[in-house]
């Protein structure tokens, strides 16, 4: 049985499987197999023939796993190829990040750099534009008047020598007087040339015609139109009284122009009124500077510039302190007589009383005649009548009657009225009261002052 004798087989040329020599058929794929294909083989030949063939796909599958190993190798090596190119583009880009982080950093300080410069220069336009826009109307006015400034002390003391006796009231009405007259007399009238109104930012500039010059630089040129000569003598007024009783640059507008001067309130509703410029002060009797009433103060003034402007309203009241707007000059009346304003005193001297008749008219009625008497205190101490005489006659001693009862008010700046019935065929002082008689009317005042007019009966 151990033997290893020779055989004769037939392998299968399609399958190379080991036949028996007798076989016909391949008894693997069944293949038709001839006696010629017999080889003689040992016992032992076969089993070796099938490991060979194992040898040879074992040998295959080492080369495949190798040339395997070797595709991977490639491949790593070919990913760290990928990756130090990728390292290096990385390293490159971060170079250029870093760089540009720097650019933008450098940048962006440039930029806030100029963004404050912008906002210095556009700082400094608007201060320079405010100052100069100030002069034309274009900012706060009331930095124009100045009573603490040195050289307006000095004019002050130089002119008055200061208010010694603050108990007094006429020393401060004449210093004021003073000081008027200082400013009349020593600043030239000088007209204002175009001067630019300057624009915000990418605006277009304007000329203006006025111009406005602070107090010292009018001291410093005596030279200034009538805004300038307001606001010198507003500010010498305020700083006479220590800045304690108000003082207003007032301002009319007519038809064509515009004017300024000083108005002082008074308690009590009166004004007096100062023009330097126009050469014109509100004034008593003798000539003095005087405050009325505010209504009256005002018409006096209005009256004086009203042959060469017409239209005229006040609409504007200002000093260091206030700066008003007014719609007409009724309105800055009302505000002017109502101010609760510290006021200077009132000068003993300027209390006067003065009724005006301002129209006297008779009227035919039944029985007689009316005669309508219209009146007003353009004084500066209200009054009364208490008592009418016809022909210097009391009223009532010829039948006359009155549609009031005496006395009647007559208060500073009101316009009252009242009238006299008279009968026909009455006589008074010797004359019969008929038509186309002169008949003398005289009012008596609670002042003891007497006030005269006259009348023709229809």
């Amino acid at each position: 049985m151990g033997e290893n004798r020779p055989v004769k087989i037939i392998y299968c040329k399609r399958c190379s499987f080991p036949n028996p020599a007798d076989s016909n058929f391949c008894g693997r794929c069944g293949l038709p197999l001839k006696s010629t294909q017999a080889i003689y083989a040992s016992t032992q030949d076969v089993p070796r023939r099938k490991t060979s063939r194992w040898r040879l796909a074992a040998i295959l599958l080492v080369i495949s796993n190798i040339m395997l190993f070797c595709w991977f190798l490639y491949q790593i090596s070919e990913c760290r190829y990928k990756y130090e190119a990728l390292s290096f583009n990385y390293g490159v880009l971060e170079n250029r990040f870093y760089s540009l982080e720097q650019d933008y950093n450098s940048l962006e300080n440039r930029y806030s750099s100029l963004e404050r410069e912008k906002a210095f220069m556009e700082e400094w336009y608007n201060t320079i534009r405010n100052q100069i826009n100030l002069r034309s109307g274009g900012g706060d006015e009331k930095l124009f008047v100045t009573p603490d400034d040195p050289m307006v002390s000095s004019i002050v003391v130089q002119t008055t020598g200061g208010w010694s006796n603050t108990v007094n009231p006429e020393e401060y009405w004449e210093d004021l007087e003073k000081m008027y007259d200082w400013v009349a007399t020593n600043v030239k009238y000088s007209y204002d040339s175009p001067y630019p109104f300057m624009p915000e930012i990418g605006g277009s500039v304007w000329w203006s015609i006025e111009v406005w010059r602070f107090p010292n630089e009018t001291i410093r040129d005596r030279l200034g139109d009538c805004e300038d000569q307001a606001l010198l003598l507003a500010s010498m007024i305020r700083n006479y009284g220590g800045k304690k009783y108000a003082v207003w640059v007032i301002e009319w507008v007519g038809a064509s122009s515009a004017h300024l001067a000083v108005a002082v309130p008074v308690l009590g509703g009166d004004l007096a009124i100062l023009d330097p410029t126009g050469r014109f002060y509100t004034k008593d009797q003798y000539g003095r500077l005087a405050h009325k009433y505010s209504g009256l103060a005002v018409k006096e003034w209005i009256d004086y510039w009203s042959t060469q402007q017409k239209n005229i309203q006040i609409t504007l009241a200002l000093s260091d302190t206030e700066h008003q707007t007014f719609s007409s000059t009724n309105e800055f009346i009302e505000w002017a007589s109502t101010s609760v304003n510290p006021s200077p005193p009132k000068s003993f001297f300027l209390l006067y009383e003065k009724i005006e008749i301002m129209a006297a008219f008779p009227e035919p009625v039944v029985g007689g005649w009316k005669v309508h008497i219209i009146y007003v205190n353009t004084g500066s101490k209200s009054t009364g009548i208490d008592g009418v005489f016809i022909n210097n006659v009391p009223y009532s001693s010829g039948g006359a009657t009155l549609n009031v009862t005496l006395p009647i008010d007559a208060n500073i700046g009101v316009q009252k009225s009242f009238y006299i019935y008279i009968p026909a065929g009455a006589t008074y002082g010797g004359q019969r009261i008929v038509s186309s008689a002169v008949i003398s009317i005289k009012l008596h005042s609670t002042g003891g002052k007497e006030y005269f007019t006259s009348v023709v009966l229809p």
